[in-house]
C-alpha cells in the first residue's frame, strides 16, 4: 500500500466512525483542537494525522488504532450501518427533544407510517 492509499484509508475510516457515533465534522474539530476544513482533509486523504491526532480519535470513537488502517470497502457491515444525512439529521433533531413522552409519540408515528403497506415505498 502507498502513502496517498493509507491516507485515503484512514481518512474513510474517520469518515465512517464519525458518522456511526453521529458527529459533525465541527464536532471532531473541536475535539482536537483545529478547524472542521483540517478534518475534511483527513477525511479525503489530503492530509496526513498524526499519531497523537489519531490516538485523540480512537479515545472520542471509543475504538482501537488498527480500526483506522483497515479498508473500510471490505467491512460490508460497518459501511452498511452508516446512516445517509437525512437520517443523521433527524436523529441529530430527535435527540434534542427534551419531553420523552414527545420523543415516544413521535417514534409510534414513524413506526405506524413506515408499516402502512404504500407509504414508504412510493418513490422507490
Amino acid at each position: 500500500m502507498q502513502e496517498d492509499e493509507l491516507n485515503i484509508t484512514i481518512g474513510k475510516n474517520i469518515r465512517v466512525r464519525r458518522a456511526l457515533k453521529g458527529y459533525s465534522q465541527e464536532a471532531v474539530a473541536k475535539h482536537l483542537g483545529i478547524t472542521f476544513q483540517q478534518v475534511q482533509k483527513y477525511e479525503k486523504g489530503n492530509n496526513i494525522i498524526s499519531p497523537f491526532k489519531l490516538l485523540q480519535l480512537c479515545q472520542l470513537f471509543d475504538c482501537g488504532i488498527e480500526d483506522f488502517f483497515r479498508d473500510p470497502a471490505q467491512d460490508k457491515n460497518a459501511l452498511a450501518s452508516v446512516p445517509g444525512r437525512r437520517s443523521l439529521h433527524l436523529v441529530q433533531s430527535f435527540e434534542r427533544l427534551d419531553s420523552q413522552q414527545l420523543q415516544k409519540r413521535i417514534g409510534d408515528l414513524v413506526h405506524a407510517l413506515a408499516d402502512r403497506p404504500t407509504l414508504g415505498r412510493e418513490n422507490k
